[in-house]
C-alpha cells in the first residue's frame, strides 16, 4: 500500500516553478523549431543541422526569454526579450 504524501507550501511552490520553467522551456522550443523551419532551405544548403548546433540555438533562445522583464515567470516570451543576443550567432 502507498503512503500518501502531505502537501506543503514549500512542494506547491516548487512544483509552480517547476511549470513556470517547463513553460517558458517549450517557448523557446516552439521558437526554435519556426525559425528552424523558416530558414530551412538555407540550412539544408550549408550542411545537416547537427544536435550540438540546435542545442546551442535553444541556449540562446532561452537566455532572450530570461530577458524578458515585461511578463512575468512562465509567461516570458522570447519575442519580449532582447534579440540582440542572437547577433553574431552562427548556426553552421
Amino acid at each position: 500500500m502507498a503512503k500518501k504524501r502531505k502537501r506543503n507550501g514549500k512542494n506547491d511552490r516548487s512544483n509552480n516553478r517547476v511549470k513556470e520553467n517547463n513553460t517558458e522551456f517549450r517557448k523557446a522550443m516552439k521558437a526554435g523549431q519556426l525559425i528552424r523551419y523558416a530558414s530551412r532551405h538555407l540550412i539544408a544548403k550549408a550542411s545537416l543541422p547537427s544536435l550540438s548546433k540546435i542545442n546551442r540555438m535553444q541556449s540562446v533562445l532561452m537566455r532572450i526569454i530570461k530577458t524578458d522583464g515585461i511578463s512575468d515567470r512562465g509567461s516570458r516570451e522570447v519575442s519580449k526579450g532582447d534579440l540582440s543576443l542572437f547577433r553574431g550567432f552562427d548556426i553552421n
